[in-house]
């Protein structure tokens, strides 16, 4: 049902047409998402195996926080641009270096920012955005193999949007997230599939830093 949910507002926001309806319909989303960053910070500041903080949270409350997450993760393209650029700002504060029940979904609705949003919406926090996806990808396998692999793949993503935009920090940061891949490397048993994946990534970012020496 909640799927569902999702694919008919996704539906209206392409409909409209009108720069004033979208303005309104992002204010209300974001309206919704700001209510509920007190409760998403709490998730985010929770270890997944502390049973101490995880008590003090409803399992009503932590699904109400991850349907919202997926919610605003449709509507992304659709926000105004004032909007979107509230709206990431409060996404990074959920970043953790470590895992949390809301890792997958502030992974999922940043990519979608990268995806979809300009470069007035996303400078300002990229370089934060960066260093938090490089701490989660150097901890290895401290967190479950497919959020590294999709912090690895969300690190490849900026670092191309990087380079097609013309941008002179692509350089230093893919040195920085070269570094991280490698760190990662170490610490992940030789000839496990996390390390042939992860090895996969180090290689394309190798392959980027010398095409633009």
């Amino acid at each position: 049902m909640r799927r569902s949910a999702q694919e008919c507002l996704e539906k209206v926001f392409k409909s409209f047409r009108s720069s004033s309806v979208v303005k309104e319909a992002s204010k209300l989303v974001f309206s919704l998402f700001k209510n509920y960053m007190p409760v998403a910070l709490t998730l985010s500041e929770s270890r997944i195996f502390d049973e101490s903080k995880e008590e003090t949270l409803s399992k009503l409350e932590h699904l109400e926080v991850i349907h919202m997450l997926n919610l605003l993760k449709v509507t992304v393209p659709y926000l105004s641009v004032k909007i979107s650029s509230k709206v990431l700002p409060e996404l990074v504060k959920l970043l953790r270096s470590d895992f949390s029940v809301l890792t997958r979904q502030i992974f999922q609705n940043i990519e979608a920012f990268f995806v979809s949003s300009s470069d007035e919406v996303i400078g300002p926090q990229q370089e934060n955005i960066i260093d938090s996806l490089s701490g989660y990808l150097s901890l290895g396998q401290k967190n479950p193999v497919d959020t590294v692999l999709s912090a690895a793949t969300l690190l490849r993503t900026i670092l191309n949007k990087l380079r097609a935009g013309g941008s002179s920090s692509w350089t230093s940061n893919g040195h920085k997230i070269f570094g991280s891949t490698a760190g990662l490397l170490l610490d992940m048993f030789i000839g496990s599939l996390l390390t042939v994946l992860v090895f996969f990534f180090f290689v394309i970012v190798a392959d980027l830093l010398i095409a633009y020496y």
